[in-house]
């Protein structure tokens, strides 16, 4: 059984590299869309994070009992340094037991009299990380005197610490129903006795130990009734790096590209990602049922690897170019190449990597279950399925940041059962050129600032809708912030979970569980977690988002390696962007339609239609493609609206509004739902419906969460003024009536009423009144 998913694993490398070489970035045969995630993944919506490495809470001469830790006689030597702490004790022994239950302690010297000058804390026991050597001399003063110090010489034991290991229960303590921890965080060694290297391959702790920690982390995890996302951190690896040089990234010199967590291995290399996948398959067997694959597998600015100029050559018929800048970020250097065609490969390269990695998942979970791997037993009734979740890291910024690499491809094309992002990767738009005034795009100094709960929802959209629906994976990084709050862990979950994600709120290690500041967060998403499982964001106008179109229009690259937006927003991002911001500001329901969506549809055009019966294009700026795209929509019988691309740099009021009256006279009209209040004040109205529950419509109606968005070392901000008057027009199912609709944020019961005029077949009204921060609406329908 291992040789047969060995054997697929190959045959998937050699064909992607040939689509790589023919200029076809999709995989040759497309991976299932849907339908393969595990059913715990989606009917619990809210996932905690943690990072637990290995190389941080693990330590070799940590935990050692008294009785295992052996020691010198007395000694006299030189001062090793490197002072652990001071502890009070009466006596050596004591000294010796408290180095014993200390990390990392190899030696000690104990004083007689406690010190209690200004040069040390008070105690008389000082714990040190290295052997004495000989020649210690105790100096005659009031300090040094009278001390007597000892080496620790056996006992040595590899120990972690509590967290590290009792993670699943602590968190299965506060209701947390998975969470994602690492099974390999930078460029160490396997965490297992992997059958996929020698035993120098694997990290210390596993070569001494025989320790197999996925495979403690999955039983553990079972016990407490938790699930585990593996964060298998693919990009560094050292031991492989030096083992085999061609497998990493290179500078054009040849020599190896080091990144912040270590040597870079190269994506084009199909060995190396032969040697991954194997690894990820070794976690199947143990049973892991998904896996958390974060950043980009490679270096977005080049790769000047063996296999890398081979895929170049093969492609574009020519020697890979070799001119570049670097880009230096916390003293870390990176290439970065000024060939828009490099840039290209390494995002298609990116692409076809997560495209076979997901195909390989898939295969290695369908039909028979899992394979039984050595040393380990399979939990029991074993799903068939493991979710991949996969960084589109910046692709949620409508201009990519300013960067030609990855795109909405990875959602549609087997790139990723769930793409993961962050809570404000939208907002990471590009900063324009000075030589460009006024500055065309959201950008510090720039003249049309979007603002972030526009970006952030035009992101988390785009993700979700690409995807056909599947939620995104939504990290939220409270450990960040200093003096994160309950409520501010509240707001952001919900907010995600509203615009149809996964809330994947980040614990700080230190404080786990944390129980004041998450527990309400679990709590609540429980009782959200009752709501029929397969909730999906039901948006009946989508705005055309065309990346193909983006990339025609941005210039470069320019000397720092990123692309000159401001063409790309000038006639296409703008009128994009501020016909999003139209739609939210309207309280109607929206979406995003991907660029594939318009050039490809799944299903056929008059399934787009069904989903989207009207589409916001730009009037200019788009491809012949994309536009044959459009016409092929509009003759299926959508509503087509051209949006121009005037009237969005100072003030876009007027221009909103054209888009609002445009949608508002069409046939299909704003559609099922529109949320309205008399003052000012954003309110998000995000409306979820359900296949098995007809009768059941809710509605998540968020204020301004952005002002609850975690920002690194920041106290959390004041939340948004409460919002007053808020209204629910809502299209009652044919044949039914609005009989309650409840509030779960609050548990109370809201107003309802029928409109006597019904407006584009909304006819019930929901009387929300007072939006403090969220509410969410359960409306029900009878006949």
């Amino acid at each position: 059984a291992n040789m047969r998913t060995v054997g697929m694993v190959m045959l998937m490398i050699t064909t992607v590299a040939h689509a790589l070489a023919a200029g076809s970035m999709a995989p040759a045969s497309r991976a299932p869309v849907g339908g393969r995630l595990p059913s715990w993944y989606t009917a619990h919506r809210t996932h905690a994070h943690t990072r637990l490495a290995l190389n941080e809470f693990c330590h070799l001469n940590g935990s050692a009992t008294t009785s295992s830790c052996q020691w010198s006689p007395p000694v006299s030597g030189r001062s090793p340094g490197s002072n652990l702490g001071w502890v009070t004790v009466p006596d050596l022994a004591g000294c010796r037991a408290a180095c014993c239950s200390r990390y990392g302690c190899l030696a000690v010297m104990f004083h007689t009299q406690t010190v209690t000058d200004k040069s040390a804390p008070t105690g008389n026991c000082v714990l040190l990380d290295r052997n004495y050597r000989n020649g210690f001399t105790p100096a005659n003063n009031s300090v040094l005197s009278n001390v007597q110090v000892a080496n620790r010489t056996g006992g040595a034991e590899w120990a972690c610490e509590a967290v590290f290991e009792d993670a699943a229960s602590l968190l299965a303590s506060i209701g947390v129903p998975a969470y994602v921890r690492h099974s390999h965080t930078a460029d160490e060694g396997t965490w297992w006795p992997s059958a996929t290297g020698p035993n120098a391959s694997w990290h210390p702790l596993v070569q001494a130990t025989g320790r197999n920690l996925p495979m403690e982390f999955l039983t553990k995890a079972k016990a407490a009734g938790i699930h585990v996302i593996l964060y298998h951190y693919m990009k560094c690896n050292s031991y492989w790096a030096a083992a085999q040089p061609d497998w990493a990234i290179q500078w054009p010199n040849g020599t190896g590209v080091v990144f912040a967590r270590g040597p870079g291995m190269s994506p084009c290399s199909a060995d190396w990602r032969k040697l991954y996948i194997a690894q990820v398959i070794e976690l199947i067997n143990m049973g892991a049922d998904a896996f958390f694959f974060d950043e980009y597998p490679g270096s977005y600015g080049g790769d000047w690897s063996p296999s890398c100029r081979a895929l170049y050559q093969t492609k574009y018929g020519a020697p890979m170019p070799t001119d570049h800048t670097t880009l230096t970020v916390q003293g870390v250097s990176y290439p970065l190449s000024t060939s828009r065609n490099v840039l290209q490969l390494m995002s298609d390269v990116t692409e076809a990597y997560f495209a076979e990695l997901v195909a390989a998942i898939a295969a290695a979970t369908s039909g028979s279950g899992r394979l039984h791997f050595p040393g380990g037993t399979l939990p029991s009734a074993a799903p068939d399925a493991a979710a991949a979740l996969v960084s589109a890291y910046v692709v949620p910024a409508p201009d990519n940041s300013g960067r030609l690499y990855e795109s909405t491809a990875l959602l549609r094309t087997g790139g990723c059962d769930v793409a993961k992002s962050e809570f404000v990767s939208g907002t990471r738009v590009a900063k324009c050129p000075a030589l460009h005034a006024p500055l065309p795009c959201y950008a510090q100094g720039g003249v049309v600032q979007f603002p972030p709960d526009v970006l952030s929802s035009f992101g988390w959209a785009m993700m979700r809708d690409g995807a056909n629906g599947r939620p995104p994976h939504i990290w939220i990084p409270l450990s960040l912030a200093s003096n994160a709050t309950s409520n501010q862990s509240i707001c952001t979950t919900v907010a995600v979970r509203g615009y149809g994600g996964i809330a994947n709120p980040d614990h700080a290690e230190s404080n786990i569980p944390d129980r004041a500041l998450f527990e309400p967060t679990y709590q609540l998403s429980a009782s959200l977690d009752q709501l029929p499982a397969d909730l999906a964001v039901a948006s009946h106008t989508a705005v055309l988002f065309s990346e193909s179109s983006r990339d025609a229009l941005m210039r470069g690259p320019l000397a720092n390696g990123t692309f000159d937006v401001s063409d790309a927003w000038t006639s296409l991002l703008l009128p994009t962007v501020g016909a999003w911001e139209a739609l939210l500001r309207a309280g109607v329901a929206a979406g995003i339609c991907n660029d594939g969506q318009i050039l490809a549809p799944d299903g056929g055009v008059s399934i787009l239609v069904q989903r989207w019966p009207v589409l916001l294009a730009p009037t200019s700026g788009l491809t012949s493609a994309v536009e044959s795209g459009l016409t092929a929509y509009r003759n299926a019988g959508g509503v087509l609206i051209r949006v121009p691309n005037t009237g969005w740099v100072t003030e876009r009021g007027p221009a909103e509004a054209s888009v609002i009256a445009a949608v508002n006279a069409s046939a299909p009209g704003l559609g099922p739902i529109q949320a309205t209040h008399p003052g000012d004040g954003v309110v998000h109205a995000v409306l979820q419906t359900s296949a098995a529950d007809p009768n059941t419509r809710v509605v998540f109606v968020l204020n301004d969460f952005t002002t609850c968005a975690p920002v690194r070392g920041s106290a959390a901000p004041p939340t948004a003024p409460p919002i007053d008057g808020i209204s629910l027009d809502l299209a009652a199912p044919a044949g039914r009536k609005l009989v309650r609709a409840t509030d779960l944020m609050t548990g109370v019961e809201l107003e309802i009423e029928p409109l006597p005029q019904p407006v584009g077949g909304r006819d019930w009204r929901v009387l929300v009144g007072t939006l403090r921060q969220q509410a969410v609406v359960v409306a029900t329908f009878d006949i």
